[in-house]
């Protein structure tokens, strides 16, 4: 279930800071495994982020991990907040959107 705010007594489990990445109108997906799915499933680049972290370095520091791109804080543009209930976890998602002009070299 997905929030646009806050819900009372949310209990925060997870923080998420991902970034949708397009160039040339194509948008960057990676594969991951999903151990509570047991399955495959397309996502946008990032993930967790860790206690000492904000979303921001997290989700800059996650796109570096997993493709290899550098970005810097202000290239990539905050979308929104979210707060979603998925199988037992409260998750507050925070999405960032970059576009590059050409598609870089992963």
């Amino acid at each position: 279930m997905m929030f646009l705010e806050k819900p009372d007594k949310y209990e925060e489990d997870l923080q998420v800071a991902a970034c949708i990445i397009e160039a040339e109108w194509k948008i960057l997906l990676l594969q991951q495994w999903i151990h509570k799915k047991n399955a495959w499933v397309w996502l946008e680049a990032g993930w967790k982020v860790d206690v000492w972290e904000d979303y921001e370095t997290a989700m800059i520091r996650e796109i570096f991990e997993e493709t290899g791109l550098i970005l810097k804080p202000t290239e990539a543009q905050k979308l929104f907040r979210r707060y979603m209930y998925y199988q037992g976890e409260y998750i507050t998602i925070e999405m960032y959107y970059m576009k590059y002009d050409a598609i870089p070299k992963i």
